[in-house]
Formats: C-alpha cells, sequence, structure tokens
C-alpha cells in the first residue's frame, strides 16, 4: 500500500498551478512534492460519483501519495469545471460591496474546535484540551452586525500577553468599536514595535472587563468575526465563537504555515502594512478588503461564463475506458464510480508520463489526490 503524505489543504488556486506547471512549464510550485524531473505530460481527473470504500486501494495502484483537503466549499458536481476557470487573481480590486452574508456560502469557515484541533493555526501551541473554555464567554443574542472583522494588540504583563488595544469593523469598513484597554496587572513591555501603543496611551484606557462586556452589543450569536489568527484574539478575551472566517484559514500555505497579514496583503492587495509598527484598525480592514478578494474569485471561477484557464492542453471529456492510452498534452476529465474505476485499473500500469487526479468526497470534505 502506498503511503500516503497528507498536504493539509489545496485551494483552487493552488490546483491550477500544478497544471500550469505541467502544461505551461511555469515554474514548479514550491508546496509541489514532485521534482522537476518527475513533470507529466498528461492529466487524467477522475471525480468520483460516490464515496470510496477504501480510497487506499486506489492510491496504491496509481502510486499516488500526496491527498489534501480542497479548502473552498464548491459544489461537488461542479468542481472540475470551477477548477478549469480562471479566476484572474491578478486583476481582482478589493471591493467590500462584496462582503456580505449571501456570498460566505462558498467561503469556509473554521470552528473554534476545529482550529486548536488542528493545532496549525494556534501560535503556542495549544491543544483544545489543554484549553478550559468553560470560563469563556459567548454570544447569547443576535445583533444587527452580521458581519464584523476583529483585530487586537497587545502589551505583556507578567501574566503574558493581554489586550491593550480592541478594534472592530463592520463589513462596510466603518469602525465601530475601538478601544485602548488598561490590563489588571502591570505592564513590563508595552511591544511598542508592534502594538504602537505606549505606557501614555495604556494608561488612558478602559478597564478591560468593561471591554469585554461591551463587545456584546455588537458581536451576536448571528455575527460572523473575520479575522487574522483569530484564535488569539478569542483566547485573549475568553470568548466563545462559532462562526469564523481566518484569513490566514483561508489563505493557508498548502502545507498549513500560517502566512502573516503582511504578506497577504502585499500578494492579494499590493498594499503594504507593518512598515513600522501594527494598527488594529488597518489590520482588521485589511481582512475584510483580503475576504473580498477571495470572494470575487470564487465568483468567477463559479460562473459557467467565465474564460478558461490558459494552459496549453487539450481539455477532454472522455470514458474510463479510453484513458488506458496517454496523448501527450491532454487533460481528460472523467467521472465514475468506485468500483468501475478498480474494475478498470485491473488491467493498467501506472505511467510516468501521466498524473492522475482523483477528486472525492468523504464525510461531506472534499480531497484531491494525486
Amino acid at each position: 500500500m502506498a503511503k500516503v503524505r497528507e498536504l493539509k489543504r489545496l485551494t483552487v488556486y493552488d490546483i491550477q498551478r500544478i497544471l500550469c506547471w505541467v502544461f505551461n512549464l511555469s515554474k514548479r510550485p514550491s508546496f509541489l512534492p514532485l521534482r522537476a524531473s518527475d513533470r507529466p505530460n498528461t492529466i487524467n481527473i477522475i471525480k468520483l460519483e460516490d464515496s470510496p470504500e477504501d480510497i487506499s486501494k486506489l492510491l496504491s495502484k496509481l502510486k499516488i501519495c500526496h491527498t489534501a483537503l480542497v479548502n473552498e466549499h464548491l459544489p461537488f458536481d461542479d468542481i472540475i469545471e470551477c477548477i478549469l476557470r480562471d479566476g484572474e487573481y491578478e486583476n481582482i480590486t478589493p471591493s467590500l460591496e462584496y462582503v456580505k452574508m449571501e456570498n460566505l456560502g462558498f467561503i469556509p469557515f473554521v470552528g473554534f474546535e476545529d482550529i486548536y484541533r488542528s493545532g496549525i493555526f494556534v501560535d503556542d501551541e495549544k491543544s483544545l484540551s489543554k484549553v478550559d473554555v468553560s470560563g469563556y464567554r459567548k454570544a447569547l443574542m443576535p445583533r444587527s452586525y452580521d458581519i464584523i472583522a476583529l483585530d487586537i494588540e497587545k502589551v505583556r504583563t507578567k501574566a503574558g500577553k493581554v489586550p491593550g488595544r480592541i478594534t472592530m469593523v463592520d463589513c462596510n469598513g466603518k469602525t465601530i468599536y475601538d478601544k485602548i484597554l488598561k490590563p489588571e496587572d502591570p505592564v513590563i513591555d508595552y511591544l511598542t514595535k508592534y502594538s504602537g501603543l505606549t505606557k501614555e496611551i495604556i494608561d488612558e484606557g478602559v478597564d478591560i472587563d468593561l471591554a469585554k462586556n461591551e463587545i456584546f452589543n455588537f458581536i451576536g450569536t448571528n455575527t460572523v468575526i473575520v479575522g487574522h489568527g483569530v484564535e488569539n484574539d478569542l483566547d485573549s478575551l475568553r470568548l466563545y465563537h462559532e462562526k469564523i472566517i481566518d484569513t490566514a484559514h483561508l489563505f493557508s500555505s498548502p502545507l498549513g504555515r500560517k502566512i502573516s497579514l503582511a504578506q497577504l496583503s502585499r500578494t492579494y492587495l499590493s498594499k503594504d502594512i507593518h512598515l513600522e509598527t501594527h494598527d488594529s484598525r488597518i489590520d482588521a480592514l485589511t481582512c475584510l478588503e483580503l475576504l473580498s478578494v477571495k470572494i470575487q474569485h470564487m465568483l468567477r471561477i463559479m460562473d459557467p461564463e467565465a474564460p478558461r484557464l490558459n494552459i496549453q492542453a487539450v481539455i477532454e471529456r472522455r470514458c474510463i475506458s479510453d484513458l488506458l492510452e496517454h496523448e501527450q498534452g491532454h487533460v481528460n476529465i472523467t467521472t465514475c464510480n468506485y468500483r468501475d474505476l478498480v474494475r478498470f485499473l485491473r488491467s493498467y500500469r501506472k505511467a510516468k508520463e501521466c498524473l492522475w487526479m482523483l477528486v472525492y468526497r468523504v464525510d461531506g470534505n472534499i480531497y484531491l489526490s494525486f
């Protein structure tokens, strides 16, 4: 049985970069666990109609060693078509008019438990088993804000890092809450280089418990909280919430590495932040702009009228029986069930020049193995 190396996640854009590497001779994506000498000239994309009974048998037969969760929530019936459409990231202009509830259906949310269970995005390597949420507070009723971006700047006390400023921005980019917080314990480091906070600023702050109460005037059971590394902010507020969009998760690297907000801003917004210090209002707004870019990208690849991905290949829908012959420069697309694919593979010998991609569902999630 082939040993499967689990990449953490792949976005549609990551998958498209693999296709461009194969057919356009573009630079090999750094996350791709294939050598340049292993570059194939044909790709067979197989969508399994049913959940596989034992996917490991298929992976072993096809010498497939790499599996990843598809990050976005795409309709399974259309996923291959979405992958083959050009989302044109480079031509997207951030616009908060796209940040609304009806556009969040295909955006991956991350639950409080999921963040700690995965351990991917928790800076101090906490796990859910080590976090006692019994003392955490949560919203008890709906509020008028459906989407709020949250960011916190911290200072250091003897008890560790604690909030020194909390900012919330609504989906239109309007600052609805922005207060300096005075910690209970004496501050030993204002972390000014990163927080922008000083003794003079903190001395004018409000009681932190007051702020913890006030945030529930804005955050309700219906509210989606947007942020970057949100779990750290929620933990510092002792706030439990279930509806979270984390840009660190939304734009995570395939291997699960957390990409900084500043790097994401440069890449997708062509904007430099954190040049001198951090500003929680700017960080919250940047998260909303990144979300708007992701939404626009998703709307484009879900549009049947969108242009095809520009790859130098012939894209064909074929029967599974036609895949025995590998035609150079082809992307062959097939939909079949698990048993038919197993039956077909009995007489198949894997060829190096062909890359097989299996797309399938397990427990409601979509996976890609290649």
